[in-house]
């Protein structure tokens, strides 16, 4: 990961020893995050168990290429990102499946062949603009993208990281 400016802690926005209160896996706030060929799974929190970027004085982007979101689960807030409505970036190539919760807010997000897919409670709270190439399943809620780029049926054999397409 690289970060330009801003805050970028690891799980140290804890309520009390060795528990996160807010991002499971990172706290970015004011940064200029890209997260490149990673995998951010398996963390817990009360809230955005993966990962929380929210702007510091309006400035703040976070780009994932080649990513995968898997497992994580919130307590409170069911989201596995949470993610500030000003905050701008693209997420490539993608993959943000099987957490409690997908993408709270972060409509300035762009979404390119990306699969958000069976997040719990919802995939998507906000639409984020669209790129080409995107799966959503379930497909009901909110959709992630004003155009879905494909109707898949089922994802349930989808079960562990292992099983996910790699894209």
């Amino acid at each position: 990961m690289d970060a330009d400016g801003g805050s970028s802690r690891g799980a140290d926005q804890h309520s009390g020893p060795g528990t996160p209160k807010q991002a499971g896996g990172l706290f970015l706030q004011g940064t200029k995050a890209f997260i490149l060929n990673s995998t951010i799974a398996n963390n817990s929190a009360p809230y955005a168990a993966a990962v929380n970027e929210y702007s510091n004085n309006a400035t703040g982007s976070l780009d994932f290429v080649n990513v995968t979101l898997f497992g994580n689960s919130a307590t409170t807030v069911n989201t596995a990102l949470e993610i500030g409505n000003d905050i701008s970036g693209t997420f490539l190539n993608s993959t943000i499946a099987g957490n409690t919760g997908g993408i709270g807010s972060g409509a300035g997000i762009k979404l390119t062949n990306t699969i958000i897919a069976n997040n719990g409670t919802t995939n998507c709270s906000k639409s984020h603009p669209a790129g080409s190439g995107n799966i959503q399943y379930p497909s009901g809620g909110t959709a992630c993208t004003a155009v879905l780029s494909m109707k898949i049926q089922s994802l349930d054999r989808f079960r562990t990281m292992a099983d996910l397409p790699i894209l």
